[in-house]
């Protein structure tokens, strides 16, 4: 049992839970990775697992009346991160958020496993941050789509660490309350952006969807919820799902004026019975496992990414290059595609059955190939617009392609791409190994494990790049 369980029950207890009916409790997980959700009895499919009432979740709406209001207004994501920055769980110190405080001491310590916490120190490696060079190596060796999607995660987290700062510039009492004692001992920013980036991990990697605005699709509709936390992902499990709330149902967000929104129910897988003692599961949406990895930390395993029939890939680095290596031209036809919606994101896939490329990958490569090297100037084209609208039409399906020729280069493109990726990916695996040995063997407790993750991240582009090749090969029709 997590030691922070039975503080946290009397904490919910006394924001009107009813303790009584929660079928669940946090153990070890069976690989010691951490803790896990177990079910306490039998429970038959779509049964009520707990209900945590609104008052106790952490979101905008239980948090706002205690911030000073500003304009423009604190996404949700800000003003969580913010509230844990202020009163992040310190040793030495008995001190805790008087309204949250049972709930926030049993999350993680830190996030040092996490690659944007590699990415944030290397910015200030100047400072001394950078621990014996593990970071540093291990984000060497990462597959260039996930260096490409951690300088995103990175520009969120350094903007929201921006409007943070500036907000209690401009408030500077909300630090009284704080009982993070680096925030209210005048330490500089240097250091209290480590409690930040472990508030902003927090908020990224465990809220969820919850009502909390008009628009269903506005993002700050998110919440921290207690006893969620401990629920892990999994991609080929039975998985737990949320009860509607009133505001789902109804299309409407909570009331205003009320201090707190819906009650949230976790239910039981709906098509199977879990037994006493099974450990119950999340799952985070189909994504990518260098999505997984950048957002969240971990990747699937490769037995369970064969076993669910998952596996694509994020090339978008790859094929840019293509493009720039075009110089004018490639540099004329990416404003093209990103006017007609089709820059960037491009992926390939095993399933379904055969592996093939998305449609924008083909739809970009089917461009570029309109205007074959050694072409490298956009004025040395007479025919471009009869070109770009025959693209367009095959684009929009008018067409089912621009041309033979035209299908032929963009799966020689294709083949040279995957060859490519799958070479690097061998290669990368090889050199995975030798690093390690040589120079992250005594390294950290948690580089063995990430050790596997970015082994997985390069196995799986190889995997899926090789069997892609297998359908051009097979002549299969994408």
């Amino acid at each position: 049992m997590h030691p922070g369980w039975l503080p946290l029950l009397a904490w919910l207890e006394a924001h009107g839970a009813n303790i009584s009916e929660t079928r669940v409790q946090p153990r070890k997980s069976q690989d010691e990775s951490g803790y896990g959700m177990y079910a306490l009895q039998d429970i038959p499919p779509s049964t009520p697992l707990f209900t945590v009432p609104g008052i106790a979740l952490l979101n905008s709406i239980t948090l706002r009346k205690h911030y000073p209001k500003t304009k423009p207004g604190l996404t949700n994501t800000q003003i969580i991160a913010l509230h844990l920055f202020l009163h992040r769980p310190s040793s030495g110190t008995s001190k805790c958020d008087p309204l949250f405080g049972p709930y926030i001491a049993i999350l993680p310590e830190d996030f040092d496993a996490h690659p944007l916490t590699w990415h944030v120190k290397q910015a200030f490696s100047s400072e001394g941050e950078i621990n014996g060079g593990a970071e540093a190596t291990f984000l060497s060796l990462l597959t260039p789509s996930v260096s490409q999607d951690l300088e995103r995660a990175s520009k969120a987290f350094h903007a929201d660490w921006k409007r943070v700062h500036d907000y209690l510039t401009e408030n500077l009492g909300v630090c009284a309350s704080a009982t993070n004692p680096r925030v209210s001992d005048g330490t500089g920013p240097i250091k209290s952006i480590w409690d930040f980036l472990w508030a902003w991990l927090n908020v990224n990697t465990r809220c969820i969807y919850y009502r909390v605005k008009q628009n269903r699709s506005d993002p700050n509709n998110l919440t921290l919820c207690p006893i969620l936390d401990f629920a892990n992902h999994s991609a080929v499990h039975p998985t737990t799902w949320p009860k509607s709330t009133r505001s789902e149902v109804w299309n409407v967000a909570p009331p205003r004026g009320k201090d707190h929104g819906d009650d949230f129910t976790l239910l039981s897988p709906p098509d199977s019975a879990v037994k006493e003692g099974d450990e119950l599961f999340l799952r985070y949406g189909h994504h990518t496992n260098q999505f997984l990895f950048v957002e969240y930390g971990f990747v699937n395993p490769r037995t369970r990414l064969e076993s669910s029939g998952f596996g694509d890939i994020d090339i978008s680095p790859v094929v840019e290059a293509l493009f720039m290596d075009r110089g004018a031209m490639g540099q004329w036809l990416k404003t093209v595609l990103e006017e007609e919606g089709y820059w960037g994101n491009w992926t390939l896939h095993v399933s379904p059955a055969p592996a093939h490329p998305d449609y924008r990958l083909t739809t970009a490569l089917r461009l570029l190939d309109s205007f074959p090297s050694p072409v490298s100037d956009i004025s040395d084209v007479d025919d471009r617009d009869e070109r770009l609208n025959t693209w367009r039409e095959a684009a929009n399906g008018s067409r089912d392609a621009i041309s033979k020729s035209n299908e032929t280069r963009c799966r020689r493109t294709l083949e040279r791409i995957c060859r490519g990726i799958a070479g690097a990916a061998g290669s990368q695996i090889g050199h995975l190994e030798n690093v390690f040995a040589q120079q992250l063997a005594d390294a950290s407790g948690w580089s063995e494990y990430v050790k596997g993750c970015v082994r997985t991240l390069w196995q799986e582009e190889e995997q899926v790049a090789l069997a892609v090749l297998e359908s051009i090969k097979m002549g299969a029709e994408f």
